[in-house]
């Protein structure tokens, strides 16, 4: 009841200040001290009047049963206020229900996500594990097949030391001939030497016998050393276009071997070339969907945690608009158990205090409902917290993972390079080698077969030329 309720005009300001002051002191409010002075007059003045003993049962009658219809009112109030607040309770139970099981989905999801991240690095490291025995596969490959070049390479080369021995042993055969020559030559020029002496001493014996017998002897002599001659320089002719032809066929096919060997080569360096494109294009294809497959699982995970986030939000949301409706009933249906009991509070002051006390438990109970949707919230954003630590902790230790793998089959690969390019730049090396020792060969045989071509003619123009001056010089005797 407010202070303007009472309106004390015609009142002297000292009686208006005590009531002010007297209402002070009780603690209650002007209009309150009136109306209860005024109440006790008009009790004080009913007992002056001294009722009939009917006229007060009646008056307790009405009055008990005014107070009955109050207290049934007042019963039936709050029974209402307690089933809304048991509602309420029920709502916000049916509230907590449904938080724990978003929280158990989310921790299902969190759980599946995590399962499912581990499936993806497992099956990131098998694929690598694969790639990895692809790499040493074809390492062993291309061990065996330089290997295998080596080895034809070393059977090349001793193939071209045999053909080359070869030719200098028919080198050596054509000197050991020359010299063969050399020697039946000088037979030869001693035999005519010794026929001649013995022609001449015969002519010299007979040559009272007849000059005639001398002359014949001797033109047919001279046709016998012509013949012989003529026979010699045949001979010599075929030793010559032989030895020409064994050294051409023996030059051709030394050719033919080392343009042979070193086309073979050349394939072969063409071949592991294009196997070593081919491994570097599968590492270049494999690093590809290595790194497609961790921004899909990185795309995959973050897409899960926004997820996760915006389910949180969701539920965060339902639950503070929860929260915020069953409050507002709370406050409705408190107000209203507040406006009802204040109704009747002047008349019931026990039954005031009693309510007054329930309502205090109730708040108590709220505040404490209160509490645990507040501890239940920490503890939810605690949970999802974790949840997305974990998460990004696993993401980052797959992704920490992945990229010391990667960079670890990468500096394989670039060791694997640099074995490769070692091994082509020694092989090129030792073609470049044989190359070089095969025409420094060749040219020194070259040399060689000039050297005795060039020595066997002018021993023949040589052994031509003193057969032409003993037979010069046999036929001036004959003429002298």
């Amino acid at each position: 009841m407010s202070d303007s309720a009472w309106v004390l005009k015609g009142v002297d300001p000292e009686t208006r200040a005590r009531a002010a002051a007297e209402a002070e002191r009780l603690g209650i409010s002007l209009a309150d001290y009136v109306t209860d002075q005024v109440l006790r007059a008009a009790i004080a003045d009913q007992i002056a009047t001294a009722p009939s003993v009917d006229d007060l049962t009646e008056d307790v009658d009405a009055i008990e049963l005014g107070v009955r219809k109050r207290l049934r009112t007042l019963e039936r109030h709050l029974k209402n206020s307690l089933e809304g607040l048991g509602a309420a309770h029920r709502t916000l139970d049916a509230s907590f229900f449904d938080v724990s099981e978003r929280v158990d989905d989310l921790e299902t999801f969190a759980a599946g996500t995590a399962e499912a991240l581990q499936q993806g690095l497992k099956d990131t490291a098998e694929q690598l594990v694969a790639m990895q025995d692809q790499s040493d596969t074809a390492a062993a490959a291309r061990l065996s097949e330089n290997a295998a070049a080596h080895e034809s390479l070393a059977h090349s080369i001793s193939a071209l030391g045999a053909y080359t021995q070869d030719v200098d042993t028919i080198a050596r055969r054509a000197d050991t001939n020359v010299g063969v020559l050399a020697d039946a030559h000088e037979q030869l020029k001693h035999a005519v030497a010794s026929d001649f002496s013995e022609f001449s001493d015969q002519i010299a014996l007979r040559l009272n016998n007849g000059l005639r017998d001398v002359a014949a002897a001797a033109d047919e002599a001279a046709a016998q050393a012509d013949a012989a001659v003529a026979h010699l320089v045949v001979e010599l002719r075929g030793v010559r276009e032989s030895l020409e032809q064994s050294v051409a066929e023996g030059v051709d096919e030394t050719r033919r071997r080392v343009h042979s060997a070193f086309s073979d080569a050349t394939a072969r360096m063409e071949a592991l070339s294009n196997r070593v494109e081919l491994v570097e294009r599968q590492t270049a294809s494999s690093a590809d969907q290595l790194r497609a497959r961790m921004a899909d699982m990185e795309d995959a995970a973050q897409i899960a945690l926004e997820d996760t986030a915006e389910s949180l939000r969701q539920a965060g949301a339902a639950l503070a608009s929860d929260l915020q409706r069953a409050s507002q009933d709370h406050r409705a249906a408190l107000e209203s158990v507040h406006g009802d009991l204040s109704a009747e509070i002047s008349e019931l002051q026990e039954r005031h205090q009693g309510a007054l006390a329930r309502l205090k438990l109730l708040d108590a109970a709220v505040c404490e409902s209160a509490g645990d949707v507040g501890a239940l919230r920490e503890q939810m954003l605690y949970r999802v917290a974790e949840a997305e630590r974990i998460a990004a902790d696993g993401t980052r230790e797959a992704l920490s993972i992945a990229t010391e793998q990667t960079e670890a089959l990468a500096t394989r690969l670039n060791r694997h390079e640099s074995d490769v390019s070692e091994i082509h730049f020694q092989l090129r090396a030792d073609n470049e080698r044989v190359e070089a020792s095969a025409l420094v060969a060749l040219e020194k045989l070259a040399g060689d077969i000039a050297a005795a071509r060039n020595e066997m003619s002018s021993l023949v123009q040589q052994a031509r030329a003193e057969s032409q001056a003993e037979w010069t010089e046999l036929r001036e005797q004959q003429s002298g």
